[in-house]
């Protein structure tokens, strides 16, 4: 019988296992035989099926062993930076008997996990790829769904996990577990209790992750020090992030936005720093609850119940950020002192603050609901702006969001020979400005309109543009003048 016939009789009676609902263990394939499938989907259905090679799951304990199962298994390389140990393109369904669909265990030994397609490693404590005390790996373009944790770290280190899908878990999506110096980056984590737990891990780096929709928490911090979180998507969740008694970390570039209930809270948890995440659309922004001394800066939260809510929480900076729009209160106080609010935006909330603590300071933020004179038009206020128990002695009368482009300048192209060149440029701004320019053969008004003093030459001309507002917030831009002679 040919190759293909025979293939192609293995493929019949597959489906004919399928359909008839008879169940053959694994234990009973001939594992050795490389048996091939391509991912196709199921009529009518959407299911992805197998895409690889069916597989046993893999249990390796230790570098020997590693060697040996790598030896056994055909896989390439041998262990080393320059060769690691490469597990590929396999599938494994774990069958829900609790055993971990990938186990890697002991080892220092490098190696990558790719391509895999891996499910069914439930109920607890099974994941589809298990490392622990593990250093040296790379996991990466693996699907992984439908068990009880998809990918676990371990009290391991130097891991890092790249783009993989981590999707319908029952607990967890990425679980690192007293874990230092991991890498994740481009994993998408959706549709699971917890995207991605840090807990009692510290110093490790997770950027431009997919941690959407996921029913508890988007990504959860316990007791972790020092990681950074950087350009992170957190969207349809529970909260989008959590950070429990963990410090000194820091949380910029995210969207927690349109979670069920908070955008990014912190407990117990001090000396983070949370600088340029959208918390908007949830029933809180930013909660505070028992955290000290942590810095919030030019972060947005917008159309929430509240923006900003402190309970019990002390010392805390919060500075050029824009809580706006927000169905209650912009920034509400409860039990917390000693916080200071200065250069940020409050506006169109139905009450802009509401302060019940003691020494909090406002200073240099923007109201909407100011109601006094600017006589000296230097941008201030002449009178304080009061409110709910507390007042802001130097309301800003516009808002201090610096100047944006509608469009950044572009090079300019000029015929010899014309008596004026004229460009004009375009920001977006709320308060007056003042334009600057570089170049001495140009001149730029308070329109932001460019011209040229004299007769240009044939040539190149370059040019930096600085416009500034009332505030010294500031934007700069830069491009050519070419003069020619056609």
């Amino acid at each position: 019988m040919s190759k293909s016939k025979v293939t192609s009789w293995k493929a019949l009676s597959l489906v004919c296992v399928l359909v008839l609902g008879i169940s053959i263990p694994l234990t009973a394939l001939n594992m050795n035989a490389s048996w091939q499938t391509e991912m196709t989907l199921v009529p009518e259905s959407g299911l992805e099926q197998l895409a690889g090679t069916l597989h046993l799951p893999i249990d390796i304990d230790g570098d020997a062993d590693f060697s040996t199962t790598a030896s056994n298994e055909h896989w390439p390389g041998d262990g080393t930076y320059e060769h690691p140990f490469v597990i590929s393109g396999l599938d494994i369904d774990s069958g829900d008997t609790g055993v971990h669909a990938i186990s890697i265990r002991n080892t220092l030994v490098n190696f990558t996990i790719r391509d895999c397609y891996l499910t069914g490693a439930t109920p607890s404590p099974a994941a589809g790829i298990y490392l622990s005390n593990v250093a040296h790996g790379l996991i990466i373009n693996n699907r992984i769904s439908s068990n009880h944790v998809g990918i676990q770290l371990s009290s391991s280190s130097s891991i890092v996990a790249i783009n993989n899908s981590c999707t319908s878990q029952t607990e967890i999506g990425i679980w690192v577990y007293g874990s230092d110096s991991i890498t994740l980056a481009d994993n998408t984590c959706t549709d699971n209790t917890f995207g991605c737990v840090l807990e009692y891990s510290d110093y490790n780096t997770v950027v431009d992750n997919t941690y959407n929709d996921n029913t508890n928490t988007g990504m959860y911090l316990v007791e972790s020090n020092n990681n950074t979180l950087s350009g992170n998507t957190y969207a349809g969740c529970g909260s989008g992030i959590s950070l429990y008694q963990s410090h000194a970390n820091a949380v910029v570039d995210s969207i927690c936005n349109g979670n069920t209930d908070v955008g990014l809270r912190l407990t117990e948890s001090s000396g983070n720093n949370l600088s340029g995440n959208a918390c908007d659309r949830s029933l809180y922004g930013i909660y505070f609850d028992l955290s000290t001394s942590n810095t919030l800066s030019n972060n947005t939260c917008t159309g929430n119940r509240q923006s900003i809510y402190f309970t019990d929480s002390h010392s805390n900076i919060v500075v050029n950020t824009t809580c706006n729009d927000n169905n209650d209160t912009g920034i509400w106080l409860s039990v917390s002192d000693f916080n200071v609010f200065q250069w940020n935006t409050f506006a169109d909330n139905a009450r802009n603050a509401y302060d019940l603590g003691i020494d909090n300071v406002f200073d240099y933020n923007y109201w909407s609901d100011y109601e006094g004179m600017d006589v000296d038009q230097d941008g201030f206020g002449d009178s304080s702006h009061n409110f709910t128990d507390n007042f802001d002695p130097h309301p800003l009368v516009y808002k201090p969001d610096p100047p944006t482009w509608i469009q950044s300048p572009i090079d300019q192209s000029v015929e010899f020979g014309h008596l004026t060149f004229y460009y004009k440029l375009n920001v977006i701004a709320f308060a007056p400005l003042t334009w600057h320019l570089d170049n001495g053969f140009f001149d730029i008004d308070s329109d932001g309109v460019v011209t040229s003093r004299v007769l240009l030459a044939v040539g190149e001309y370059g040019l930096e543009v600085t416009v500034v507002n009332i505030y010294a917030r500031l934007l700069t831009g830069s491009f050519k003048v070419v003069v020619q002679d056609t």
